[in-house]
């Protein structure tokens, strides 16, 4: 489907600089920008930083601390006696 659109003077050329870059054309390049946008806001949709993490191979397995005894665990509707 065909649509018409104004865009401003700068924008269009940075499309056309782009388009020439990729060797693509300038439909393509509008396109895919469209549908990269839409996608970041579909409805329950989480971003790519997110469903791109695999984790920090730093950080320790929650399974390496399961039955640890020697972990203090606070209440934290304690009141803190000082």
């Amino acid at each position: 489907m065909n649509i018409s659109t104004y865009l401003p003077g700068e924008l269009l050329e940075a499309i056309d600089h782009l388009a020439k870059q990729q060797h693509a054309s300038r439909s393509a390049i509008i396109r895919e920008a469209i549908e990269s946008h839409l996608a970041r806001y579909r409805a329950g949709a989480w971003p790519d930083a997110v469903m791109d993490w695999r984790g920090d191979p730093d950080f320790p397995p929650f399974e390496a601390t399961r039955g640890a005894d020697d972990i203090e665990v606070r209440d934290p509707f304690e009141a803190e006696s000082r």
